[in-house]
């Protein structure tokens, strides 16, 4: 049994444009949630009686800051791409055509 377009673009669009959205926001709020503690931890390593002893630590640390410093910006594209996906399938999935009349027509050799 073959799925039509309309449904594939609904199931596609309304649950990876969902997924994008909802993880999106969790990878934004996250990041914004651990900022205040990476920057304590960057703020400890250049003491330098603890970068002295913890330079591995240290040298990890400001991998990760440097890392989740383009998390906000990854998620605020994921979003963005969740909701293009979501209108897109939620539009196709109405069916209309720019005449307002849907594509499953007896005039259209589609019915």
């Amino acid at each position: 049994m073959a799925i039509d377009a309309r449904t594939f673009w609904f199931v596609i669009g309304t649950s990876w444009g969902g997924l994008f959205i909802l993880l999106g926001a969790f990878m934004y709020f996250w990041a914004a949630d651990m900022s205040p503690l990476s920057s304590l931890a960057q703020v400890a390593c250049n003491v330098p009686a603890v970068s002295n002893v913890l330079f591995q630590a240290c040298s990890r640390i400001n991998t990760n800051i440097t890392i989740l410093s383009y998390v906000p910006d990854v998620a605020v594209v994921l979003i963005i791409l969740g909701c293009i996906l979501l209108i897109v399938g939620l539009h196709i999935s109405t069916g209309k055509e720019k005449n307002g009349q849907s594509w499953r027509t007896r005039d259209n050799k589609y019915y």
